[in-house]
């Protein structure tokens, strides 16, 4: 039969085993949502991308269509909160003399706790769509 002296000791012993693996859970739980953060923020910064390529695609027609597609794509960041980034767009013809045009979105990336190292300092998402007059 086990006497309280042997009980509250192994209670204690729990107590050590928790507060040594408390920091560890706490770092690996604070680098996945850092992680998590990136990947929301460059799903963004990839959809401003490729909205933008898609509006001056579909507006090929218009006397401006490169800056329609900045507009959009800039609508799109500050739809979703993300501001503060650069937008180029430029059309060109391939090798087939095929007509291009291609959205370019620059952002700053910062991340969210500090606890996932190696990631960028910003996000860069290039979108290439072809255009077909009809």
């Amino acid at each position: 039969m086990r006497t309280r002296y042997q009980r509250s000791r192994r209670r204690g012993s729990a107590a050590i085993e928790f507060a040594f693996w408390l920091p560890v859970v706490m770092v690996m739980l604070s680098g996945i949502i850092d992680f998590g953060w990136y990947m929301s923020r460059s799903e963004i910064v990839m959809r401003a991308a490729r909205d933008g390529a898609r509006q001056g695609a579909a507006a090929q027609l218009a006397a401006d269509f490169v800056s329609d597609a900045d507009a959009q794509a800039n609508s799109t960041l500050s739809a979703l909160g993300y501001g503060g980034c650069n937008v180029s767009t430029t059309q060109g013809t391939d090798a087939n003399s095929l007509t291009y045009l291609a959205t370019t979105v620059d952002c700053p990336y910062s991340e969210l706790i500090g606890m996932a190292p190696g990631l960028p300092t910003n996000i860069m998402y290039k979108f290439t769509m072809y255009t077909e007059l009809q």
